[in-house]
C-alpha cells in the first residue's frame, strides 16, 4: 500500500493520522494500528470477534474470563501479549481490507480538509491520489468513475487522534455489538 505521505499537512490531523494508520494496518504493523483505534472502536472490534466466534471463551487461553472480562484484557494495555489476540485481530484486518476494497494498492490521498461530525469527531473521506486535484481538493468527475471514498472516522481524544470508525458508522457496544450509521449530509 502506498501514501501520498507528501501531500499531509501534519503529522497531527486527521488526515494524517488515517493514512499512516491504514498503511500500517496494511503493513501489518498489528500493535501498533491496534492501539491507533479509539478505545470504543476497540471494544466494539473485540466485542464483534467474540459474538462471532462465542466458543472461543473455553479456550484455555482465555483463562476462564467472561466474555466482557475478555474485551477488557484485550482492549488493555498488555492485550496485544495474549495468544488470542493474533485471531482477533485478523478479522479486525479482514473488516479493513473489505472496507478498503478496489483502494487496496493504490497510491492513496485524503482530502485536504475533514469534514467535523460533532465535536471531536472528524471525517476523512481515503481515495485514490490520482482523484485528487493539485489543491487538494476532489477531482469529482474521476470519483465518479472510481467510487466513493473509504469515510474513516476520527475522534480527538488524550490530545492526539485515533481511528473510530472504518466507514460513515459510529460502533455500538454491545451484545452483540451494533452499527449506527451516519446520514450522508454528515460525511459528504
Amino acid at each position: 500500500m502506498n501514501v501520498d505521505l507528501e501531500a499531509l499537512a501534519s503529522a497531527d490531523s486527521p488526515s494524517a493520522t488515517a493514512l499512516v494508520w491504514i498503511n500500517r494496518v496494511v503493513e501489518s504493523d498489528d500493535s501498533q494500528s491496534w492501539y491507533e483505534l479509539s478505545m470504543t472502536l476497540r471494544r466494539w472490534f473485540v466485542q464483534r470477534w467474540i459474538s462471532s466466534a462465542p466458543d472461543m471463551l473455553n479456550e484455555p487461553v482465555a483463562e476462564s474470563l467472561t466474555r466482557d472480562e475478555l474485551v477488557d484484557f484485550l482492549v488493555g494495555p498488555v492485550g496485544d501479549d495474549n495468544a488470542l489476540f493474533p485471531h482477533m485481530w485478523s478479522m479486525t484486518r479482514r473488516f479493513v481490507f473489505e472496507a478498503l476494497g478496489a483502494l487496496l494498492g493504490e497510491v492513496l490521498a485524503a482530502e485536504s480538509r475533514p469534514r467535523t461530525v460533532a465535536p471531536g469527531i472528524e471525517a476523512v473521506p481515503i481515495l485514490r491520489a490520482a482523484d485528487l486535484l493539485g489543491d487538494g481538493s476532489l477531482h469529482h468527475s474521476r470519483l465518479g468513475a472510481a467510487g466513493r471514498p473509504l469515510v474513516l472516522l476520527l475522534s480527538y481524544e488524550q490530545e492526539m487522534w485515533f481511528i473510530a470508525s472504518v466507514g460513515p458508522w459510529l460502533p455500538v457496544l454491545g451484545w452483540p455489538p451494533q452499527v449506527q450509521k451516519l446520514p450522508a449530509p454528515a460525511i459528504d
